[in-house]
Formats: structure tokens, sequence, C-alpha cells
């Protein structure tokens, strides 16, 4: 099933307790959640090998909540699994042991609380070697037009790493 589509099932499926839990701490969580597999599912569509990465670690998170909207900052790690793309099922697939590439990710999302189908996101993992100043200035320039968008009812925005994926 595309990405995409299991993403906006998962957020049909549980939208309502979100949206009636959105201030409350279990809603955050929920929501985190959500933004994390969005997260590691979407750098597996766009990263160059063929097995699939899954969440190793996270990192950092800073969450604002409001009437209109909650936004997540995120930084986390991703470790190659030994499980192929196309079969992947995180809660079965092991990590790699020893040779497991390991990602260095940086992921903002901005759900609307009216419409929770289509977060404003951005993702971008990259290999620890890549990250260096112009980097971190690049994805918090990023981060902050996500969280400075408009609410819409178009889908949210990508923005991946070509080259530095794998």
């Amino acid at each position: 099933m595309d990405t995409h589509l299991s993403v906006a099932i998962l957020l049909n499926v549980i939208g309502a307790v979100v949206v009636t839990e959105a201030s409350s701490a279990e809603g955050i969580m929920r929501l985190q959640d959500i933004a994390l597999d969005y997260a590691v599912n979407s750098f597996n569509e766009v990263s160059r090998t063929q097995e699939a990465f899954k969440l190793y670690s996270l990192v950092n998170s800073i969450t604002s909540d409001s009437d209109k909207a909650t936004t997540f900052q995120l930084e986390f790690t991703v470790k190659q699994t030994n499980c192929l793309k196309a079969n992947f099922n995180k809660e079965k697939c092991e990590y790699q042991n020893g040779k497991g590439k390991i990602r260095r990710c940086f992921a903002c999302f901005k759900f609307w609380n009216s419409n929770l189908n289509f977060p404003e996101t951005f993702v971008d993992c990259v290999p620890a070697r890549v990250l260096n100043q112009k980097r971190s200035e690049y994805r918090k320039g990023k981060c902050a037009e996500v969280i400075q968008a408009e609410e819409s009812h178009l889908p949210g925005m990508y923005a991946f790493s070509k080259g530095a994926s794998s």
C-alpha cells in the first residue's frame, strides 16, 4: 500500500480521537508517533537502499500546541534493517548488526486540528558526516516555513535531501 495512503488512513482512523484529545498529553504523543512513522516511511521512499530503515532513537522533540494546530520539531536517528522495503514491517524487522547505516534526521510537522489528513511536513535524513552549520540553517529555515504555513486543504510539502540519503 502507498505510504501516503497508509498514513492518510491511519489519520482518519484516529483523527477523531486525536482532535478530542489534542491538548492532552496522550493526544500529543499519538500525533508525535504518527509524525515519526510518517517521517521514517517517507525517508524509506526516497532512500536508495533496498533495505528499509526504522526509527533507532528519538534525540529531541519540541512540541507546540494551539487551538488551530499542533507542531513538532523532531530530531531522531534511523537505522537500516534486514528487511526489504517491499516486505517492511517495523515490528518484525530487526536492525542490521554492525554494518547497518544510520542516518540523522530532522523533521517538522504541522497538524491542523481541523484537517489532520494533510499535515504540513519537512523531512531530512542524512549521514552524520553531512551535518554542518549550513545544513542546520537549511533545516531551521524549512522548519520555519512549515510552522508559518497557513492552513490549506492540499497535501503537505515534502523536502528530501537527494544524493545524501543512502
